[in-house]
């Protein structure tokens, strides 16, 4: 399911490079590394490519900070979907616009059209986002500035250590079940 996210991805930043001065930099890929290069290789995006080799978290932080627009294409399904989406948290920290996935603990996090977009998990949704932001970058500060504002202000009580371990219990607990 990674992967799939991943063409998704892709497949609409690769619509856009004719249009658009957009770079995708891709990072996080894990063991299918090789086949997100072939694929990247394959539709023709390489030269709008980066691939980035495996850093520190805080290198990685700063990249992420001197992006406009952060894409998260993972539908996560459960049990990931209860604990808080620490890629998406850290994305809104480092004040970027985000445009991520329709699923639960995404949207505790993202209010779509206040602090960031969210898009359905389809391609064409996903174009329709990232055009529509494209064609205005005034929204994208905008969605940056709050994007920074909602992890400032929210979830600090749920943000504590004892209740991930209530979260991860629950999860446990209903998997033990199945």
């Amino acid at each position: 399911w990674h992967v799939c996210g991943i063409k998704i991805l892709c497949d609409t930043v690769k619509e856009f490079t004719d249009t658009y001065p957009v770079q995708l930099v891709l990072g996080g890929y894990g063991n299918e590394k090789q086949n997100i290069i072939d694929y990247i290789k394959k539709i023709g995006l390489m030269k709008n490519c980066i691939i980035l080799p495996w850093l520190n978290h805080s290198e990685i932080l700063k990249i992420v900070a001197s992006c406009d627009i952060c894409i998260d294409p993972l539908i996560r399904q459960f049990p990931m979907d209860k604990p808080p989406p620490g890629k998406l948290i850290e994305f809104m920290a480092c004040g970027s616009c985000v445009i991520t996935t329709d699923c639960v603990n995404n949207k505790e996090w993202v209010i779509d059209k206040e602090n960031g977009l969210i898009f359905s998990g389809t391609k064409d949704d996903l174009n329709e986002k990232l055009e529509f932001l494209l064609k205005n970058k005034d929204i994208i500060n905008n969605y940056k500035i709050e994007a920074r504002k909602t992890i400032e202000t929210k979830h600090f009580e749920e943000n504590r250590v004892e209740n991930l371990e209530k979260y991860l219990k629950e999860i446990i607990s209903k998997d033990n079940q199945q």
